[in-house]
């Protein structure tokens, strides 16, 4: 054989020789019945002949074609195939320098008395997004036009503006080694990237060098990619933000001191609702044929988010003592019909929930949220403060964001299912235990039945969370609960301790104060 070429396209003739003589044979097959002239000419002893040989001659091909099959198969196979890497590295730069006040500010009255012409207000045709005045004369909205796609002009001072969301013409970025004015370069949903586009920027003439020489490994983001201009990330977002939209406030009118059933009674319904996972309509139904109890499936929902209004405050404040490795992941569950996200951090060495949310989106916010509730079960966040995710992009954003405001970590993200690296060598483990948290949680979840609105779901998700950390045995941990409280582990049956946790609770904890 001359070639592999040369070698595809005699076995590609060779397939459509057989596929010609099937074809037109494929009448006679499928006949049942043979005419006798047929029959004759199927006598010929040399197509008999030259039927015996090919056969003969296929079997020897076959033996010495299989190899090569085999060969070529593995030599396709996915895993041998050059994948690209599925995210993209963060770096972090310094912060940039913020100037403010660079406009001009003129005076909309000065610039109408003095004009040579009468100035009037816009006749618009078409809605008008933009309601504020001009940033730089106060003009009002009336004299604003759409200048393109992303400007804004003013028909008395003649001034552009851009206004975005996130970043203000008002305040202006500048690159901390050449102090050129950063340019937007992505949106996205939680920030914006601005970069320095001056070629002449020390940094960027810097890395350019380290690039030719091949040292540049260290600014590596993508398969062939090099981040070499500076770049800041401006976040449309801020810890004071994240801290007041923090706690998690469950209010009940129910008064649990006061309910028309015993006291037992309401351990055996959280019993069942929150241990086993049950829906509240067969909690109702078991309450009813085995122990003989008649109570509404409604009054289970009420007495179970009376409970969380209590507990929450236990989850939220206790004094957890943590190892300096979190682990944090996220799942999806229906809402209402609709895919939600759960974001979970733990510690997976004590397995102890240290933060806990179902929100509506899979965002950076939501993610630096998890990640701020978790800080706050700390009274000092460790200076090795170990995070353990997977490579979803939004925490390497919040990684950003928290090295913004001096909370420093390491972030260690394990990707794809195989040990092809030494992070995920040494910290798959722990994701995998993460991963157990979630399908453990989605379990009893889905034996709810689901909620009809996110806030009952979180309901649902508080209460779990104190079953998880204060009465659930584990098998990793001797079949010992996660936090020991004595008053519980003096008692076998499930709900006096729901009901003793429930007083060690309301006696002892009021929700977190924040810090700042």
């Amino acid at each position: 054989m001359e070639s592999l070429t040369h070698f595809i396209e005699i076995l590609k003739t060779l397939e459509l020789n057989i596929f010609i003589i099937n074809t037109n044979l494929e009448p006679l097959i499928m006949n049942q019945y043979v005419p006798p002239h047929l029959e004759e000419l199927t006598k010929d002893p040399e197509i008999n002949k030259y039927i015996d040989s090919i056969n003969q001659q296929l079997i020897c091909l076959n033996e010495l074609i299989s190899p090569i099959a085999k060969s070529a198969k593995a030599a396709t196979y996915t895993k041998n195939l050059d994948r690209t890497e599925p995210y993209a590295n963060f770096i972090i730069d310094e912060a940039p320098v913020v100037k403010e006040g660079h406009y001009k500010q003129l005076s909309f009255e000065e610039l109408l008395v003095n004009s040579t012409k009468e100035i009037k207000p816009i006749k618009r045709q078409k809605p008008f997004d933009y309601s504020g005045t001009c940033i730089h004369c106060g003009a009002p909205n009336g004299f604003i036009y759409s200048h393109t796609k992303t400007q804004l002009r003013c028909k008395v001072c003649l001034g552009t503006f851009t206004i975005h969301p996130a970043y203000h013409e008002e305040i202006t970025h500048h690159c901390p080694h050449c102090e050129f004015k950063l340019s937007l370069k992505h949106i996205r949903s939680d920030y914006n990237v601005l970069t320095c586009n001056n070629d002449s920027c020390p940094f960027y003439i810097k890395n350019q060098k380290l690039l030719k020489s091949g040292n540049a490994n260290h600014l590596k983001v993508h398969k062939n990619a090099y981040k070499l201009r500076y770049n800041f990330r401006l976040f449309d977002f801020n810890i004071p933000e994240i801290k007041s939209n923090l706690p998690f406030s469950i209010h009940s009118k129910i008064d649990l001191s006061k309910i028309h059933h015993s006291q037992y009674t309401l351990g055996l319904v959280l019993t069942y609702y929150v241990n086993y996972g049950l829906s509240s309509r067969k909690t109702s139904r078991i309450l009813h044929e085995i122990h003989g109890i008649k109570i509404s499936h409604q009054t289970i929902v009420n007495y179970a988010e009376a409970t969380a209004s209590i507990t929450e405050a236990l989850n939220d404040a206790y004094p957890y003592e943590l190892s300096n490795t979190i682990t944090f992941d996220e799942t999806y569950i229906k809402v209402k019909g609709k895919s939600n996200y759960v974001f979970f951090g733990s510690d997976t060495l004590n397995k102890i929930i240290t933060s806990y949310r179902i929100f509506k989106h899979r965002s950076t916010r939501n993610a630096v949220t998890t990640l701020y509730q978790t800080f706050n079960k700390f009274p000092i966040i460790p200076s090795d403060l170990n995070i353990v995710t997977d490579g979803n992009p939004i925490y390497n954003a919040s990684q950003v964001f928290f090295s913004m405001n001096d909370i420093k970590f390491d972030l260690y993200q394990v990707i794809g299912v195989e040990n092809k690296d030494d992070v995920s060598r040494k910290w798959r483990s722990f994701k995998q235990v993460e991963e157990r948290l979630n399908r453990t949680y989605k379990q009893n979840y889905y034996g709810t039945n689901g909620y009809g609105s996110l806030r009952n779901a979180n309901v649902y998700m508080s209460l779990y969370v104190s079953f998880y950390n204060f009465l659930r045995s584990h098998s990793a941990l001797k079949y010992r609960t996660p936090i020991q409280l004595d008053i519980i582990e003096d008692d076998d049956l499930m709900p006096n301790k729901w009901l003793k946790l429930l007083a060690y609770s309301s006696t002892l904890f009021k929700p977190l104060e924040y810090i700042a």
